[in-house]
């Protein structure tokens, strides 16, 4: 996993993480929160940062950090390669 902030970027992903992502899912039942979205949600939270980039921001536009703070969805723009 890899979470950018503007000191660089990070692959960490801890036991406990692990623990707190099946929390996250289990709290977010009704969204149907995969492991990879809970786990960038909580890795996120335990390197203090709330800006994610993302490609699918679905579930995000609804999930909070513990404090209830949304995260900061920043999302890339469309590619503007052709379709053929």
């Amino acid at each position: 996993m890899i979470v950018a902030d503007s000191g660089g970027l990070y692959a960490l992903y801890e036991a406990n993480d692990v623990r707190n992502a099946r929390a996250l899912i289990e709290k977010y039942s009704k969204l149907d929160l995969g492991l990879a979205d809970a786990a960038v949600a909580v890795t996120a939270e335990r390197l203090k940062t709330r800006r994610l980039l993302m490609v699918d921001r679905r579930d995000f536009e609804t999930i909070r950090a513990s404090d209830g703070t949304p995260f900061e969805i920043i999302v890339a723009p469309p590619s503007k390669r052709r379709r053929k």
